[in-house]
């Protein structure tokens, strides 16, 4: 009898020990399990913080970015303004002195007209009052010349004048859509910020 409880008590000690040895195994499984997730939150956190500061930064550089952009786009703004209003005073100017000479003959044919008169002087033996007469058309020639050479002058910057206020509103309208993407791109990284720092404050937990 005595030599059946002790084997009875034997055979219980050794389901014991076994059932021990489960519940030791299953409790290191679920430390290693919970010491590995802990490691994983951890490295997960620590990117989510390095992502965090790198779109805070890249934020930041788009903002001055922007800020840049803006400046240089409201100095072509500006120059644009200031050059139409050289061009419409330019405008102005022609538009007297074409009243004043006329705009009928070209400088070349001008200077054609001249040129025969002065060749009529030298080769016809005219009066007194008709070489005075030819003198003075001359003289009026010149004038209305130099009138004309004025004219292209004007003519010419106002060309001038077209072309850089052309080229000052492209630049302008080309910073502006630099500036729109970097505004929409900005947008984009900001709800991504946000997205962050939610997935920053769940991995806390």
């Amino acid at each position: 009898m005595g030599q059946e409880t002790n084997a009875q008590n034997l055979k219980e000690m050794r389901m014991e020990m076994t059932q021990l040895k489960r519940d030791l195994s299953e409790l290191n499984r679920k430390k290693e399990a919970a010491f590995k997730e802990k490691q994983e939150r951890k490295q997960k956190m620590l990117a989510c913080l390095k992502e965090l500061r790198e779109v805070k930064n890249d934020l930041i550089t788009s903002k001055k970015k922007r800020q840049e952009l803006k400046q240089k786009r409201d100095e072509f703004n500006k120059k644009s303004r200031e050059l139409i209003i050289l061009a419409k005073q330019k405008q102005s100017e022609w538009k007297k002195l074409s009243e004043k000479h006329g705009v009928r003959l070209s400088s070349e044919g001008i200077r054609q007209k001249i040129g025969k008169l002065d060749e009529k002087i030298e080769t016809e033996a005219l009066q007194f009052d008709a070489e005075k007469k030819i003198m003075e058309s001359i003289k009026l020639l010149k004038k209305k010349l130099t009138g004309m050479e004025s004219l292209k002058s004007v003519r010419h910057d106002a060309l001038d004048l077209s072309r850089n206020i052309e080229q000052a509103r492209t630049q302008a309208d080309a910073l502006h859509q630099e500036l729109l993407v970097s505004v929409s791109d900005s947008a984009v990284k900001y709800t991504h910020l946000k997205e962050l720092n939610v997935n920053l404050k769940s991995l806390k937990k």
